[in-house]
């Protein structure tokens, strides 16, 4: 698949688009919560949790499991530079771990740091290989209005997947939002190939042909 062509960055929303496409929300246990079991302590404020994963830690720093769950708890309760600095050591132990580069990402986009996020994003862009965790960090950079490094995390993850029919869903989303029907409905029609039940498609097809009639 070639690149996109585009000169410039353009905004996420545009004045001329009548309805936004959102990115869709993929939270999966893999990366929008790194476990079953901590969401499950978390939910509950279970004293215990923390205890658990620090406990583990002590018993093995080199873990990666238990210092990703222990800084989600750290992001519920607003410890945020604590939770940085554990992704952080995730990345010591393991400098590709997708899930930390996802969090940190995030993270800088939440704390309005955008140059930093960029920069993880970009690293998590070079060494990710898995089509859903990239197909999240262009949701992510999209929904932050950084439109042309969403544009490359959907590009990588339909050319390590071409068969993943999110990743065109987003794609279609996010080129929507910029005006690019034309280029929106090619992903779109597409996507539907792949997934022919997923009526989604098929609405934001008609949508987007409807808005290119009043252009």
């Amino acid at each position: 698949m070639k690149p996109l062509s585009i000169n410039k960055p353009l905004p996420l929303f545009s004045g001329n688009v009548v309805t936004k496409y959102l990115p869709s929300e993929l939270t999966t246990a893999s990366y929008a919560v790194p476990s079953i079991y901590v969401f499950t302590f978390a939910k509950s404020d279970d004293p215990d949790a923390q205890a658990a994963f620090i406990h583990s830690l002590q018993l093995n720093r080199f873990l990666i499991e238990p210092r990703l769950n222990l800084a989600t708890i750290y992001e519920t309760k607003g410890k945020i530079s604590s939770a940085l600095e554990l992704y952080k050591e995730n990345l010591k132990l393991a400098p590709h771990d997708s899930r930390s580069l996802y969090a940190m990402t995030r993270i800088h986009l939440e704390q309005n740091e955008k140059a930093e996020a960029i920069l993880v994003a970009q690293e998590s862009l070079r060494y990710t290989k898995d089509a859903e965790a990239l197909t999240q960090l262009g949701s992510l950079l999209a929904s932050h209005n950084l439109p042309l490094q969403a544009l490359d995390a959907y590009e990588k993850a339909m050319k390590i997947n071409p068969k993943f029919p999110t990743a065109y869903m987003e794609m279609g989303k996010l080129l929507g939002n910029m005006d690019k029907f034309n280029l929106a409905i090619h992903f779109w029609e597409e996507g539907l190939r792949l997934d022919p039940q997923d009526e989604r498609f098929t609405q934001l097809i008609m949508e987007a042909k409807k808005l290119q009639q009043k252009h």
